[in-house]
């Protein structure tokens, strides 16, 4: 820690200036000695030369005092303490606030601002600043913890923390805009009903279709929240219990712009819905190496089952493969008969290994979303 003046405390490019300063800049230009100053304020010499080194605090009742001595306000005066304290709290915690650092660069920051949930900035600290009070943490540091907001596999890999802290930073940021969010009380019954419309705007435009799926799951009393992908997050979406279990939160990003894959993503997700794990989070990372224990894996694998199942009937999918016949005008035929796009039979058919990854990729859409969040 620098010292230029004991009032001052300089470390890097953080500066602390103790009111104690400007009380030393007020009796020069007031002509006025500590003496005379300290009989003005009621309190000794001693006090005084230690308030003006910087060497106490300001207390209300000095506050006060000054502002009648001086004339200046004691919002005046307040403030100066207040930054003081915020600046020398931030030199004491010096090496803490470079690691942070060091985390908000790896962080995608234009995502919040791109949404206008934060101001942009320049400087690191002003970003880690923002992110700690959005993300509701005390520290960034805390975002690298795999048990923050849900389980993950524990890992050493570098890479993999980067991963741990865009995830909880998009979670939080989910949980966040979704309190903003009035839905009806949860009826799970009624979403069910509803599956086969919403199956039905598979073969629609996401202008029309994510309007209708908001207002679908928020008369379920599910929120909806549908953002952009946050880099390094490798997260395809979330689901989370809230209100006491009155209402359930349905997170999903962008990331899958391709229909066959949004399609099963969502579907996916409902399934997590119905689920109904009331008492954790469930995420659905894109890398499967990150999901943490059997209980995880088997609630994946039911929710990958139930995707498959809604979009394309099995028994209908085996009579298709019977058939022996795969081309563009069977693949057509075939997602017309099942009420679902073309793409997402392709898709089906390709995570089957029936067709190579590189055939009849003209029938799948690419999305081009334009977010109700934003």
């Amino acid at each position: 820690m620098t010292i230029m003046d004991r009032s001052i405390l300089i470390k890097g490019d953080i500066i602390a200036i103790h009111p104690g300063k400007h009380i030393k800049d007020y009796l020069e230009d007031e002509e006025m000695s500590q003496t005379e100053f300290s009989k003005r304020m009621d309190i000794s010499k001693g006090q005084v030369t230690k308030l003006i080194n910087g060497e106490v605090d300001l207390t209300e009742n000095m506050i006060t005092r000054l502002s009648d001595v001086t004339g200046i306000s004691k919002e005046y005066w307040r403030h100066l303490n207040n930054i003081y304290l915020e600046k020398k709290y931030e030199i004491n915690n010096y090496e803490k606030i470079e690691e942070e650092k060091k985390i908000a660069r790896e962080i995608d920051y234009s995502f919040w601002t791109k949404l206008g949930i934060l101001s942009s900035s320049s400087k690191a600290i002003d970003k880690v600043k923002n992110l700690r009070k959005y993300l509701n943490v005390s520290s960034l540091e805390t975002l690298e913890k795999p048990d923050l907001l849900t389980q993950y596999r524990k890992t050493t890999n570098k890479a993999q923390e980067k991963n741990i802290v865009s995830i909880n930073a998009w979670i939080q940021t989910a949980i966040n805009l979704s309190k903003e969010d009035q839905v009806s009380e949860i009826n799970l019954e009624y979403l069910l009903k509803k599956l086969p419309e919403i199956k039905a705007m598979t073969t629609s435009d996401p202008k029309v279709f994510l309007p209708k799926l908001k207002q679908i799951f928020s008369d379920s009393g599910v929120k909806f929240i549908f953002l952009p992908y946050l880099k390094n997050s490798e997260l395809n979406g979330a689901v989370k219990w809230v209100n006491h279990s009155e209402n359930v939160l349905l997170m999903m990003n962008n990331k899958q712009k391709a229909s066959d894959v949004f399609w099963f993503s969502l579907f996916h997700e409902i399934r997590h819905v119905f689920q109904e794990k009331k008492k954790r989070i469930i995420i659905t990372p894109s890398m499967k190496k990150m999901i943490n224990g059997k209980e995880n894996e088997r609630l994946e694998k039911d929710a990958d089952d139930f995707a498959r199942k809604i979009l394309i009937d099995e028994s209908e999918y085996k009579e298709f493969l019977a058939m022996g016949t795969i081309n563009q005008k069977s693949i057509i035929k075939f997602a017309q008969d099942e009420g679902v796009h073309p793409g997402i039979v392709v898709g089906r058919l390709q995570n089957d290994g029936h067709i190579g990854h590189d055939q009849f990729n003209s029938l799948k859409v690419k999305y081009v979303f334009k977010l109700i969040n934003q």
